[in-house]
């Protein structure tokens, strides 16, 4: 088992006020305990100790603060179940969302593992999310279900959907849920994986929000939409296929606004905004 995961984090801070602000817990630019940073976000700058200056959308003491660590993996788990626990979930749905969402950092794809898990509470503040679902199958037939979500985490409703699949496929020959009123479900990669224990062939897919532009226009219409196909290999390891269906994944600009990179391909997108701005939305 991987013991330990390099978490980097590019984070603004800003003092929390009411609810969580943001979950990554950093230390405070001047002083040795540590608190709970803002939320995220990511124009680049220096924090006030080094000489910049806080970006004036946000509170007087925002600053930035580089950070790049490396955890232990039961202490990422720990931290990251409680935080789901914090905001009302189930046991057993919490520590599904927490081995959904450490799934990506073990993998090495830093967009969607727990340097997302502010993002999802974000998303309960807003009511956008339901800590405790009724997880429930509307419709199946022997091969297909059709799953409704409940608004719960994506991080649990996935698993459950793959799940019934799974039963179905070993039932019959295959197995085809599709699933509604459900959320951001981490890395599709994960949830096409679980059929590999049972010797299957999973396939995971998404639609996603309007972020993407189509070809020769400058309107977002379209969502980076991911697919993921596992496929087993007998005694050689399994054939892992988990990308976006656009040139990038949102995520990995988002790992570009940690860091405080420009995207120079993006750059094209439209002439009136700079390169610096366009990694930011």
């Amino acid at each position: 088992m991987i013991q330990e995961v390099k978490f980097k984090m590019y984070l603004t801070g800003f003092y929390p006020q009411g609810k969580f602000q943001s979950l990554t817990h950093m230390r405070k630019v001047g002083q040795k305990k540590p608190f709970i940073c803002g939320r995220l976000s990511c124009f680049p700058g220096e924090s006030p100790q080094d000489g910049g200056s806080p970006v004036k959308t946000y509170p007087e003491k925002t600053y930035f603060c580089p950070m790049s660590t490396t955890f232990p993996y039961q202490q990422l788990y720990n931290f990251s179940k409680n935080i789901f626990l914090k905001i009302g979930c189930h046991e057993a749905d919490a520590e599904t969302a927490t081995k959904s969402l450490l799934s990506a950092d073990l993998r090495g794809v830093d967009s969607h593992g727990v340097a997302r898990l502010s993002g999802y509470i974000r998303l309960w503040e807003t009511d956008r999310v339901n800590a405790k679902p009724a997880i429930k199958i509307i419709h199946e037939t022997p091969s297909t279900a059709v799953v409704d979500g409940d608004r719960g985490l994506g991080l649990v409703v996935a698993p459950f959907a793959m799940q019934v699949a799974i039963d179905k496929a070993k039932a019959v020959g295959t197995g085809w849920v599709s699933v509604k009123n459900s959320n951001h479900f981490g890395i599709a990669g994960h949830h096409a994986m679980m059929a590999l224990e049972h010797d299957m062939i999973g396939i995971a897919m998404t639609n996603a929000s309007a972020l993407v532009a189509p070809t020769f226009s400058k309107e977002r219409m379209l969502g980076t939409n991911p697919i993921a196909v596992a496929i087993p290999a007998g005694k050689e390891p399994a054939f892992v296929a988990d990308f976006a269906t656009t040139t990038a994944a949102n995520g990995k600009l988002e790992i570009l606004q940690r860091k405080m990179k420009l995207c120079h391909w993006a750059g094209h997108f439209q002439k009136q905004e700079s390169l610096l701005q366009i990694p930011m939305k």
